[in-house]
């Protein structure tokens, strides 16, 4: 009985090393069409595939992140405003990592804490404010907007006034938006006025402005 059972499991072994070989062959024989259709669907269906992926993920992302960080941020009691440098001017500089930008180092130049009625009013202009998913990559920040309760950073936003797109907090990296006063648009009127012209004000008169 146990023989037999070799015997079987012996036979079985030898057709599946046959099998394995004719599929080598097969393979070997017919590699370049195999090559080509590989390529093919690398560059077709799995790269849609994957890209229709990406950007659905990408939306949900910021659209979680603005619901969070945005019109419907939390609370805040404080706020910590940071104007920084592409390069060092002096050895007591602070380094900072400057998110979704090509240059990704930056060193600060003027930093300040603001509270009260000045940090109630920054909040409120940024919760006034428009967030969209952003699609350019022209972004070259200068600053840094973070807002806090109780010591406790809230957000952080890292902003380029000249293209008025920011980062927003999300996992696993920050995401990219385009920041501006809906209301102006609908009047006409270019969307970097309005609320956003004076959320920028406040922001430079404290720290400073982008060269």
């Amino acid at each position: 009985m146990v023989r037999r059972w070799i015997k079987r499991g012996l036979w079985a072994l030898c057709l599946l090393v046959a099998l394995s070989g004719l599929a080598v062959l097969y393979v070997y024989a017919y590699r370049e069409e195999a090559e080509a259709y590989a390529e093919d669907f690398v560059d077709g269906p799995l790269r849609q595939s994957v890209a229709s992926y990406y950007e659905g993920y990408m939306a949900y992302q910021v659209k979680s992140s603005v619901a969070r960080y945005g019109q419907k941020r939390p609370p805040i009691d404080e706020v910590k405003l940071v104007r920084f440098a592409r390069e060092r001017s002096n050895k007591s500089q602070r380094r900072l990592v400057v998110p979704l930008s090509k240059n990704s180092e930056g060193y600060v130049v003027s930093e300040k804490l603001i509270s009260g009625v000045d940090a109630q009013r920054l909040a409120t202009l940024w919760r006034g404010l428009t967030f969209v998913q952003n699609h350019t990559m022209c972004y070259d920040p200068h600053h840094v907007v973070e807002f806090r309760f109780k010591g406790k950073v809230i957000c952080e936003a890292v902003i380029c006034f000249h293209c008025m797109n920011s980062s927003l907090p999300a996992f696993p990296t920050p995401v990219l938006v385009n920041t501006f006063d809906m209301r102006q648009l609908k009047e006409g009127k270019t969307p970097d006025g309005g609320i956003y012209a004076e959320f920028k004000a406040m922001v430079e008169a404290e720290v400073g402005a982008a060269p």
